[in-house]
């Protein structure tokens, strides 16, 4: 190493040091981006987009409860998790059941706690709200084939349960499966908003993946405020 290549590094070697360091610090403990790859969290969360997930206050969770207001987990968040099923590797999902919870699916519907929380009056497209025990809505889609049944059951401690938005059990999504019920543990972070978008069927003259500028920082999906 030359004299004038010591003077740089040492310099600026511990600055770069730190930098690097709080880097991967913050990716490690803070904030990860998620890329969406395919249709299971539509109309939320679109093939192409980009979110960015927070991690603080998912190490070391002992418990949660379905009443636990102030926990890292509430109902109607999107989290990303890991899982060895289909195959090992990283899923996005949204929460419908806490720990304590009665949960149900007929049809589609989300029953929690024996209350229907999907709403299906007067439902003349695929396309519905739904709601969280405390009243916050958000969009999922019922597209035949629906969704299998699942029957009542009570969410065990140290768990959660997931289901997607686009309530469908297409041959996709069936080679895609995965546990409705999680272990807390297996949680990485909950999603916050979409900071980049682009379309995976469509590019700018031929060579540029299309980017959805309108999705960008959306916070149409009950994300931003929790």
């Amino acid at each position: 190493m030359n004299r004038t290549a010591k003077i740089i590094f040492k310099e600026y070697g511990p600055t770069i040091g730190l930098a690097i360091g709080f880097a991967l610090g913050a990716r490690l403990f803070l904030v990860e981006a998620y890329r969406v790859a395919g249709p299971t969290m539509r109309p939320t969360l679109e093939a192409g987009d980009t979110v960015l997930i927070t991690k603080w206050g998912f190490r070391n969770v002992e418990r949660l409860t379905n009443s636990d207001t102030d926990g890292p987990v509430k109902h109607g968040d999107i989290i990303v998790f890991s899982s060895t099923q289909p195959s090992p590797g990283e899923y996005i999902r949204r929460v419908v059941g806490l720990p304590g919870d009665l949960v149900e699916v007929k049809k589609g519907v989300l029953y929690l706690n024996r209350a229907s929380m999907t709403d299906v009056s007067g439902q003349s497209t695929p396309c519905t709200s739904e709601r969280t025990s405390l009243g916050k809505a958000y969009s999922v889609c019922i597209e035949s084939p629906v969704i299998d049944d699942i029957p009542l059951l009570k969410i065990p401690d140290f768990s959660v349960m997931v289901l997607s938005d686009l309530r469908t059990s297409s041959s996709e999504f069936k080679k895609s499966k995965i546990p409705f019920i999680i272990p807390i543990d297996s949680i990485i972070g909950k999603a916050r908003w979409i900071w980049l978008s682009s379309d995976p069927d469509s590019s700018v003259a031929g060579l540029f993946p299309k980017i959805r500028f309108e999705r960008i920082f959306s916070c149409n999906f009950l994300l931003c405020d929790r």
